[in-house]
C-alpha cells in the first residue's frame, strides 16, 4: 500500500528539521523518522533514499553501542533492529554494489547464529536468501524458495517485491505456469493499488476542503466579532455620558457580586464535603495497605518456618539415607564392595545437591526478609581461603588445579567468617562446573585508598558474554540449562556482599575464562 502525498509533504519536511539538528540529540526522533522514511522509500521503490535511511538507522545503532560501552553501560541488544535494516537494505540490491549486498548478507547470518529471534525469522521467512539469490541472478534456487512462501502475496509490504521476483525468476527459468500466475497475481495488485491509491486523493482532497472551509469559517467569526466589539465600544461610550446609567450599572455589579459570593460559598462547601469524603477513603485504603502488609509479612514468617521445617523433615532421612547406603557397601563382601560404593557416592553426591538447594532456598528467604544476621569478629583471610579450597578441591575435573595464591603476609580482616567463606565456596563451585581445563586460583589484594579488600577467583573455563556479565547474580538464571544448580547461589552472593557492606561483580577485563570479585571493607562502618 502507498501513503499519501500529504504523509509525503510532512515527511520530507520533517527530514529538514532532522537534518538541522545536531548529532548528539534526538536519537530517538532520528531512529523513528528514519525507520519511516525507509519503509517509505522501499514502498515507493525510491532505492536510493531507502538505503540512505537504512544505513543512517544502522549508523545510530552503532553511535548508541559506543556511547553505552564507554559509560561502563549494558546496553539493549539492538540485534532485531540491525536485522531488519539490513534485510530492507537487501531487498534494495539493484541500487547496491556487490560488495555491499554480500556485507549485509552475511552479516545477517551472524546475526542469526548469535539471536534466536532472528534466527527463527530467517527460517521461516526466508527473505534474505531470497533476496541475496536474486541479486546474484541465482534464479534457478530463488523461484522454489519464493514458490515456498505464498503468505508473502497477503503482506502487503512485500507483496510488490515478491511478485516481481516471481516473475522475474519464473521467466529467467522458462516457468511458464508460474509466470502466467505471477503475472496475474501482479496484474490484480497494481488494479488494488490503483484503487487505494484513489481513495487516498479523494481523502486527502476532502481534507483540504474541510479545512478551507474552517478557515473561511474563522475569518467570518473574526469580521462579527471586530463588529460587536466596535458597537460595545460605542454604546459603552454612550452610556458613560449618562449619570443614571452608571448607578444602574453600580447596583447591577453589587448584585452580581452577591450571588457570585453566594455560589462560591455553596462552591466550597460542597468542595469540603467532597474532601472529608477522599480523606475517608485515604485512611480506609491505609488501614487496608497495613492490614495486607501485616498479613504478607506475617506469611513471609510462616513461609521462613515452613522451609525450615521442611529442611529438617528432608534432610532427616536423606542423611539416614547416606548413612544406611553406607552400611550396607561397608557389609558387602570385597568383591562387590568397590562397585556398591560408586553407588554410594552416587546417593552422597546428590544427597549434597539437595542439601545444597534446601540450604539456598532459605538463604534467600532469610536475605531478602532481612532476617540474616552478621557477626562480626577479626578472621584470617589466609586461613578463610586455605579452607574452602582444601574442601572445593575434590570437586574440581582431574584436568583442572585448584589452588590458593596466598601472599606473603596474613591479612586480619573484621567480618562475618562463616557469610565470606560462602561467598568463596559459590565462587569456586561456580568456577569448577565450567572449568574442564587449566586452573582455578583464588587470590586477594587490599586497596589501601578504599579501605577494602578484593577476593577474585580465576578461572580457565568456557567464560562469560559480555552482555550476561550483569544478569548472573538475578535469580534463577543459568547460562547453561544442562548444568546442575538452581541458579541462587551468584544471587546469594550478592545479596550476602551487600549486607556486608560490599558488592560482587565479574570483572569485564579478563577474556580467558571468568574472573569473580568480592569487595568487601576491611573493618564494618561505623554507626
Amino acid at each position: 500500500m502507498t501513503e499519501g502525498d500529504m504523509y509525503v509533504k510532512y515527511l520530507n519536511e520533517l527530514e529538514t528539521l532532522i537534518q538541522e539538528m545536531p548529532h548528539s540529540e534526538g536519537g530517538s526522533l532520528r531512529n523513528m523518522f528514519f525507520n519511516r522514511q525507509a519503509i517509505l522509500a522501499t514502498m515507493k521503490n525510491d532505492r536510493k533514499k531507502a538505503i540512505e535511511a537504512n544505513k543512517a538507522i544502522l549508523d545510530i545503532i552503532d553511535r548508541l553501542k559506543t556511547k553505552y560501552r564507554s559509560a561502563g553501560r549494558i546496553y539493549k541488544n539492538y540485534d532485531t533492529s540491525e536485522y531488519v535494516c539490513r534485510l530492507r537494505l537487501l531487498n534494495n540490491f539493484e541500487d547496491m554494489p556487490q560488495n555491499e549486498i554480500e556485507e549485509n548478507y552475511s552479516r545477517i547470518l551472524e546475526l542469526a547464529h548469535r539471536n534466536p529471534d532472528v534466527m527463527q525469522d530467517l527460517k521461516m521467512t526466508e527473505r534474505a536468501h531470497i533476496f541475496y539469490l536474486m541479486s546474484k541472478k541465482e534464479y534457478d534456487k530463488a523461484l522454489p524458495i519464493l514458490k515456498r512462501h505464498p503468505e508473502a502475496m497477503r503482506d502487503q509490504r512485500y507483496r510488490q517485491f515478491y511478485l516481481k521476483y516471481l516473475i522475474t525468476a519464473s521467466r529467467a527459468t522458462g516457468d511458464t505456469h508460474t509466470l502466467l500466475k505471477s503475472l496475474e497475481g501482479y496484474s490484480d495488485y497494481l488494479e488494488e493499488l490503483i484503487d487505494t491509491e484513489s481513495e487516498s486523493k479523494t481523502q486527502e482532497l476532502q481534507i483540504l476542503y474541510d479545512v478551507e472551509s474552517l478557515r473561511r469559517k474563522s475569518m467570518e467569526l473574526q469580521n462579527e466579532n471586530i463588529a460587536m466589539i466596535e458597537a460595545t465600544n460605542r454604546n459603552i461610550i454612550i452610556g458613560a455620558s449618562i449619570v443614571a446609567l452608571l448607578l444602574i450599572v453600580f447596583l447591577i455589579s453589587v448584585t452580581r457580586m452577591y450571588y457570585r459570593q453566594k455560589k462560591l460559598s455553596r462552591a466550597l462547601i460542597k468542595s469540603e464535603k467532597k474532601l472529608k469524603a477522599e480523606k475517608q477513603s485515604l485512611l480506609a485504603a491505609q488501614e487496608e495497605i497495613t492490614a495486607s502488609r501485616d498479613e504478607a509479612e506475617n506469611a513471609n514468617r510462616l513461609k521462613t518456618q515452613f522451609i525450615q521445617n521442611m529442611r529438617h523433615e528432608i534432610l532427616t532421612p536423606l542423611n539416614a539415607i547416606v548413612g544406611f547406603s553406607q552400611l550396607i557397601a561397608d557389609s558387602m563382601p570385597e568383591k562387590k564392595r568397590e562397585e556398591m560404593e560408586k553407588y554410594t557416592n552416587i546417593i552422597a553426591e546428590n544427597n549434597d545437591i539437595l542439601h545444597t538447594v534446601i540450604t539456598d532456598i532459605i538463604d534467600i528467604s532469610q536475605l531478602e526478609t532481612g532476617e540474616m544476621k552478621v557477626t562480626y569478629r577479626p578472621e584470617s583471610l589466609n586461613e578463610i581461603c586455605i579452607n574452602t579450597t582444601t574442601t572445593m578441591a575434590r570437586k574440581a575435573s582431574k584436568n583442572v588445579k585448584m589452588y590458593f595464591d596466598a601472599p606473603k603476609d596474613d591479612l586480619v580482616i573484621y567480618t562475618d567468617r562463616v557469610r565470606v567463606e560462602q561467598v568463596i565456596t559459590n565462587f569456586l563451585n561456580n568456577a569448577a562446573k565450567f572449568t574442564e581445563s587449566g586452573s582455578i586460583t583464588l587470590s586477594y589484594k587490599v586497596d589501601d585508598e578504599k579501605s577494602n579488600v578484593v577476593i577474585s577467583v580465576t578461572d580457565t573455563g568456557i567464560g562469560i558474554p559480555e552482555n550476561k556479565q550483569e544478569v548472573i547474580f538475578d535469580r534463577f538464571v543459568k547460562l547453561n540449562q544442562y548444568s546442575s544448580g538452581t541458579g541462587l547461589g551468584l544471587h546469594i552472593c550478592r545479596l550476602i556482599a551487600e549486607i556486608l557492606k560490599g558488592t560482587v561483580k565479574v570483572d569485564p577485563t579478563y577474556t580467558d575464562g571468568a574472573r569473580f570479585l568480592f569487595i568487601i571493607p576491611l573493618k564494618p562502618a561505623k554507626k
